[in-house]
């Protein structure tokens, strides 16, 4: 491992880095038994442990998937922030006036974030057969009354994305670069897009998985990199929050972020963001823990990195 490719990271001593090494020999089992791409463990301030599948991997691009997500309600806290007159209390028919059900007029920012709105999950490859992704979004009927029901989907993702543009008047992908990824020193990204370049809000960015720590960092942070905030501190507190259960066990949903709550002393509450294939960023401040995961697992086996990171590390931390 090239110590240049963990930059700006330092690497800590084996005395600081707080880990058993029979706790991370037995990840690092896992992870070549899984054909884990990679797993960065940054805690206390510097970078304790690498493992990568073939080397040169944390510094290649990565598929997020719907870590895509927890990004995007970054960009929508900085959006709202800058621009007072919109709120997450705020109904979508005042953006888009081709909104004519009655039911959908009434989803707030706030339901698209917490994935509230009442629109039905597999809706969305109807959406992504068409050639106008947001037209067909509200063409669609809703399955829930807004507010009513958490369902977790791809539509309102990629409303919040296109709601950036109509918040700030510059796209998503556009925002993305100013305000996040210059400051963080982050140039070797793509954001996908729909057919009408309105880039795609539940999955579509790629990031090399040093540049995704940088990102669980700066949530870690409170919104702060390099003596700067970036993200606001309170909308980084309410992100990673618990609103709303979820039909996963002990498992909250806040903006776009997973909130796991606590089980026990040894597995306390922690937040994290997923995707599917084993992409995950988990964040644990109390212990200024962040670790990312990426990997290319079975819809059976993606879920395997939630149980390492409890089962390896935050049981074995100091």
């Amino acid at each position: 491992m090239n110590k240049n490719s963990l930059h700006p990271f330092s690497r800590s001593t084996k005395e600081e880095e707080g880990l058993p090494n029979e706790a991370l020999y037995k990840l690092e089992k896992e992870c070549k038994q899984f054909e884990m791409e990679t797993c960065i463990i940054y805690h206390n301030n510097a970078i304790s442990y690498t493992y990568e599948q073939k080397q040169g991997s944390l510094t290649e691009k990565h598929r997020l998937n719907s870590v895509t997500k927890s990004i995007v309600s970054s960009l929508v806290g900085i959006a709202l922030h800058e621009n007072k007159r919109s709120s997450i209390d705020k109904k979508l028919i005042s953006y888009y006036d081709k909104i004519d059900s009655e039911s959908m007029s009434q989803i707030t920012i706030g339901n698209l974030l917490t994935m509230t709105s009442g629109f039905k999950p597999e809706d969305w490859k109807q959406v992504t057969e068409s050639q106008n992704w947001i037209d067909t979004i509200f063409s669609l009927s809703l399955e829930d009354e807004p507010g009513e029901q958490m369902n977790y989907n791809n539509i309102d993702s990629h409303i919040l994305s296109d709601l950036i543009q109509q918040i700030t008047g510059h796209s998503s992908a556009e925002f993305l670069k100013e305000k996040l990824l210059k400051p963080m020193d982050i140039h070797d990204y793509v954001w996908e897009a729909d057919p009408n370049d309105i880039p795609i809000g539940g999955y579509g960015i790629y990031l090399t998985p040093i540049d995704l720590l940088k990102y669980g960092v700066l949530i870690m942070q409170k919104g702060i990199w390099n003596n700067q905030q970036l993200i606001p501190a309170s909308w980084v507190e309410e992100a990673v929050c618990g609103k709303v259960k979820t039909d996963k066990w002990k498992q909250q949903y806040g903006y776009h972020w997973w909130v796991s709550e606590e089980v026990n002393e040894r597995q306390p509450s922690f937040f994290y963001a997923v995707g599917r294939g084993g992409k995950f960023i988990f964040i644990y401040p109390e212990k200024h823990l962040v670790v990312v995961f990426t990997g290319a697992l079975s819809s059976k086996d993606s879920l395997l990195p939630y149980q390492w990171f409890v089962k390896y590390i935050l049981k074995n931390l100091d």
